[in-house]
């Protein structure tokens, strides 16, 4: 039982031929749908629809089968284009193919036309298959370009010892750059501190390679050289080498409100010692007075609470 559709664009003025080659399509496994056009108005109008194959003579009246090959090749129709013929030298054949014609049969060697559709279909889908995933890579590719490019925090991609390899433009901001002064750039230029880089923590690397998300703090140069506290966290990323990710954020003003709050703390503590020794300071004062009129035989001036 055929099962398998195979819609055929045909294009041929001759009727006899036509027939001929009806007949052996209908010896493949396939249910036939096919449209006959015999010029170009009938050919250019079928092309809006979609074919599995085209099949073409190469002589007509007023319109060659490379005619429709060329018409094909404009539209970007990536249908299979067999050619047909039985008129045609090995020259025009080869020019045919190299047009992007998939195949040239003899009309007397129609015995090969249904060996030549399996193969082109097979690969009409290999090509599919391949364009299919091509055009999912590109979107994955622009998608992670936009979210990388438009990030507010700094994002950085590092070889393993240290090179940047992509910088986005928080990150260069964040540093006083611009993203081409970074590229290629080895981080550890921008470490304040010897040690506080992925690459030279042995610890934060052993904790990547077991596949962790890394939380920890570093301290980068700007570009006129004031130093800029900084929140990571990085990870490690397989795509078809292995990098370092590291998302960094700028956290100058919750270390600043940190070391506001530990002054005001210091402050309040040095305060607090002063207050309490002063009034310690007060009491015995206050008991050696009572302690003196209570050797003149007076009354103790203070009252001093237990």
């Amino acid at each position: 039982m055929k099962t398998d559709k195979l819609r055929v664009l045909i294009l041929e003025d001759s009727a006899d031929d036509f027939s001929i080659l009806l007949r052996e399509l209908n010896k493949g496994p396939y249910k036939i749908e096919y449209t006959l056009v015999e010029d170009a108005t009938g050919f250019e109008n079928a092309l809006k629809e979609k074919w599995n194959i085209i099949i073409s003579d190469y002589s007509l009246p007023s319109f060659t089968g490379f005619d429709a090959l060329k018409l094909c090749n404009e539209k970007e129709i990536d249908t299979p284009f067999i050619m047909v013929s039985g008129t045609v030298g090995e020259d025009i054949a080869v020019d045919m193919m190299k047009s992007g014609a998939k195949d040239y049969i003899m009309k007397n060697s129609l015995a090969r036309l249904l060996p030549a559709i399996k193969r082109e279909l097979e690969d009409a889908k290999t090509r599919r298959e391949r364009r299919q995933a091509e055009e999912s890579l590109m979107i994955s590719e622009k998608l992670y370009h936009n979210l990388f490019d438009q990030a507010n925090e700094g994002l950085v991609l590092t070889t393993l010892v240290g090179k940047l390899v992509a910088v986005n433009q928080a990150f260069a901001d964040m540093h006083g750059y611009n993203t081409y002064e970074l590229m290629y750039m080895d981080i550890s230029v921008l470490n304040a501190t010897k040690g506080n880089a992925i690459e030279e923590n042995a610890d934060i690397v052993s904790r990547l390679q077991d596949g962790e998300v890394v939380r920890y703090e570093v301290e980068h140069y700007h570009k006129d050289g004031h130093v800029i506290p900084l929140s990571v966290t990085a990870s490690m990323i397989d795509i078809d080498a292995r990098f370092y990710l590291g998302f960094y954020q700028d956290i100058t003003e919750r270390k600043e409100a940190e070391a506001a709050i530990k002054k005001k703390m210091a402050d309040l503590e040095w305060f607090n010692n002063i207050s309490v020794g002063r009034e310690l300071t007060m009491i015995e004062l206050k008991k050696e007075i009572n302690e003196l009129l209570k050797r003149l035989g007076e009354e103790p001036k203070y009252e001093i609470s237990k």
